[in-house]
């Protein structure tokens, strides 16, 4: 350690590494020596080796109160310094750090680390689109972006290539490469992310909004057509003043700009009564690319307590929805009460003939017993063992069949025996099935 700083140059490439290998608190005093040395060197840099760069995982760094790696500041700088660097950007990801031990989770040790406060996140991401135009992917699933008018730091990055009028910032097309997107939000509407989906190479989106406004305008979905072929909504919620049906009204909007849909992904983080309806909304939204289109994978599950959003009679429509899905439809994740409607009484179950789409060869159902009501016996032997007797007519290409588990309820609540029934059934006729 004594003759580090004899080097007379200290490439930042080496505390990188150390600080990604490095991840037992023995050894904290000498990353923090380093990382110390490191930020008092006047004459560090780094060494110009392309691979180095493919991907920039930026450290959102919380609850510390020393950081082992190169500030995004420096890499910034180190991106202007030397122009070349830049191209060889392929991914940008964001990544919580709370210890020591969290370096462990990087894999790829030989990648940049950059870190950063969260207060100051924003305007350092703008900087950093910029230096890197040619990303395939930008994953900030693990940063939180507060609102949309937070997205406007970097969203007119998105504009400057979707539209003519606005020109190119810093003489760059931006995002010509960028195929995957992830985005987490707390607080936006369906307006604030429409621009996202006129990137022309953008294959894949996903977005986390914790309050979803469906009402604003949708002037800029009039004109829009998306080349997304794989779309997510995640952990989605809505701010309760809102009347449901404009829920509808805004993803129609979605549907309609996604002409190349192949995957819908939607769940829904809520458990309150006003948001009744929200499946049926969101399969109505979709109806024309369930019915016409190629969409080969759709899911529809909340992370809480879908029963809710099932009370009360159901429209005929809703229930038979899928009979008249299109044959591409071969991929189904939905919430197990979708095929029942719950009564203060107990659950009466829909015939499984007007549930499922036949075209069928996946099917995830996702067991939340919501709040004890919905248990785990009863769905084994009322839903799964019916449904092995019967599914030969409903989906007869039925190949695969996964049961998800809610963390809060677990397998625990499953008789053994009901549950190798219930295996045993499906496997009796060439389906797989597992329990997740």
């Amino acid at each position: 350690m004594e003759m580090i700083p004899s080097l007379e140059v200290l490439p930042e490439e080496i505390i990188d590494f150390i600080a990604a290998e490095l991840s037992y608190e023995e050894v904290r005093p000498s990353i923090q020596a380093l990382s110390n040395l490191s930020r008092a060197s006047r004459k560090f840099r780094r060494i110009a080796q392309p691979h180095l760069y493919r991907t920039i995982h930026i450290l959102i760094v919380r609850n510390s109160a020393y950081d082992p790696c190169v500030q995004i500041q420096q890499l910034l700088r180190t991106l202007h310094e030397v122009p070349a660097l830049q191209k060889h950007i392929t991914k940008i990801r964001s990544m919580e750090y709370w210890s020591t031990s969290d370096y462990g989770s990087v894999s790829e040790t030989s990648d940049i680390l950059a870190s950063h406060r969260p207060e100051h996140f924003n305007s350092c991401l703008h900087d950093l689109l910029i230096l890197a135009p040619q990303a395939k992917l930008i994953d900030l699933r693990n940063y939180s972006i507060r609102t949309g008018e937070d997205l406007q730091t970097w969203m007119p990055l998105v504009r400057s290539h979707a539209c003519r009028q606005c020109p190119p910032v810093a003489g760059k097309k931006m995002f010509q490469n960028l195929r995957r997107l992830e985005i987490s939000i707390i607080e936006a509407t369906i307006s604030e992310i429409a621009t996202f989906f006129s990137i022309p190479s953008l294959e894949a989106a996903s977005f986390t909004i914790a309050s979803l406004d469906p009402y604003s305008s949708y002037r800029d979905w009039e004109s829009t057509k998306s080349r997304i072929r794989h779309l997510q909504f995640k952990a989605i919620g809505f701010p309760t003043r809102l009347w449901m049906h404009e829920i509808r009204h805004g993803f129609q909007q979605v549907a309609g700009a996604c002409i190349s849909l192949e995957s819908f992904d939607f769940s829904l983080h809520s458990s309150s009564d006003e948001y009744n309806g929200v499946y049926q909304d969101i399969i109505e939204a979709f109806t024309t690319q369930l019915r016409t289109g190629c969409v080969r994978h759709f899911g529809l599950w909340s992370r809480e307590t879908p029963v809710r959003i099932l009370t009360g009679p159901l429209s005929d429509s809703f229930c038979h929805i899928w009979q008249d899905a299109s044959p591409s439809l071969t991929a189904l994740k939905i919430d197990a009460v979708m095929m029942c409607r719950h009564l203060p009484d107990g659950s009466a179950f829909f015939e499984l003939l007007g549930a499922l789409p036949r075209s069928l060869t996946h099917l995830t159902l996702r067991h939340n017993p919501c709040n004890g009501r919905f248990s785990g016996s009863s769905f084994l032997k009322t839903t799964l063992l019916t449904f092995a007797a019967r599914f030969g007519l409903v989906v007869p290409q039925l190949e695969y069949l996964v049961l998800e588990v809610t963390e809060r309820y677990g397998a625990q609540g499953y008789d053994p025996l009901d549950l190798q029934a219930v295996k045993d059934a499906f496997l009796a006729k060439g389906v797989c099935i597992q329990i997740e």
